[in-house]
């Protein structure tokens, strides 16, 4: 693999361009990308939103937003939910995570293993603080800011950016459209909403596409592969291609990847933040979505224990190792 790649995934992982009829907000429709899954997921009723009871840090007042525009497919609205970052705990929970409607299962993979392994980090990514803001989406008349929020919420993913988002979130049928908790805490439905801002654009069709690589044509946009989005929420990261045979290291130097290796990648899942993506002709096998990331909490003697960030009672996913290496194309690790 040349270096200018930076490890892409072939195959399964890396998907393909927009025809000429457009991109799917062109289309107005959903597309299904390759680390998507089936359909739409039925959403958890959520329940009465607590307020966020931290408010010693100095406001940021008069502030003006525009909000990331929703999946062209959904009837959403707006609102100012002001969840809590972080649960009783007082940190974030793996088992928290639900993906929502947007295809963004790199993503959500990601914040269910840094949960697991970096509860600390994770925290520290995301503060609020009490303010005035007034926001618009793109639909609304040019000049009006008819929407407001109560909380400026910034997030600092290790990648790079920091992008701060007002505490409005979409809403489709009564809940909140995309990444949310089983808990009612926010912090990866803000984290998802700051990568919306800056890889997607200010767009959730976009993040639709991330783990693709395809360029649409007509927006001129290309979304970032599975190990761009695991790098940017994680940091620097190796690659076992498990199609190819090939372990990428950090510094995009290869290695022929042993079974004595993988297990050594794996066995490290406890203690670093680890996704793997599913092959494209996995076709549900073995209770495992094709063309899809899962956190990998564990390895146990040859069994994997993987979390699907779809969440909800079948979340938990136990496979043994040689079918894993028969049923995913690569696992991502963070390298630190």
């Amino acid at each position: 693999m040349p270096p200018t790649t930076r490890g892409r995934i072939p195959g399964p992982l890396r998907g393909e361009s927009y025809p000429p009829g457009g991109s799917p907000r062109q289309r107005g429709a959903r597309r299904q990308g390759p680390l998507g899954g089936p359909g739409r997921v039925l959403l958890a009723e959520q329940e009465r939103v607590p307020q966020d009871t931290a408010s010693d840090a100095v406001p940021a007042a008069g502030r003006q937003m525009t909000e990331p525009d929703p999946l062209s497919s959904d009837i959403a609205s707006l609102r100012d939910f002001q969840l809590v970052l972080f649960g009783a705990s007082g940190a974030p929970l793996p088992e928290e995570v639900i993906q929502g409607n947007v295809n963004a299962c790199p993503l959500a993979a990601a914040l269910v293993a840094l949960a697991h392994t970096r509860a600390a980090a994770l925290q520290g990514m995301v503060t609020a603080v009490q303010a005035a803001i007034q926001s618009r989406a793109l639909g609304d008349p040019a000049g009006q800011y008819p929407h407001s929020a109560g909380r400026l919420i910034a997030v600092q993913f290790p990648g790079g950016s920091r992008t701060e988002v007002s505490s409005l979130l979409w809403m489709t049928g009564g809940r909140i459209a995309y990444c949310h908790s089983t808990t009612n805490t926010g912090w990866m439905c803000y984290i998802e909403k700051a990568y919306a801002v800056w890889r997607g654009r200010n767009a959730y069709d976009n993040l639709n596409r991330i783990g693709t690589g395809a360029a649409d044509r007509e927006s001129d946009y290309t979304p970032p592969d599975t190990r761009q989005v695991f790098m940017d929420l994680a940091g620097r990261c190796v690659m076992a291609h498990l199609e190819a045979g090939t372990l990428y290291e950090a510094d995009d130097s290869a290695h022929r990847l042993t079974a004595a290796g993988l297990r050594e990648l794996l066995n490290r899942s406890g203690n670093r933040p680890t996704i793997a993506a599913s092959r494209a002709d996995t076709n549900g096998r073995n209770g495992i979505e094709a063309s899809h990331s899962y956190a990998v909490m564990g390895l146990e003697e040859q069994v994997i224990h993987l979390r699907n960030p779809r969440g909800g009672e079948a979340a938990g996913v136990d496979i043994r190792l040689p079918l894993f290496a028969e049923r995913f194309a690569a696992v991502l690790q963070s390298s630190g």
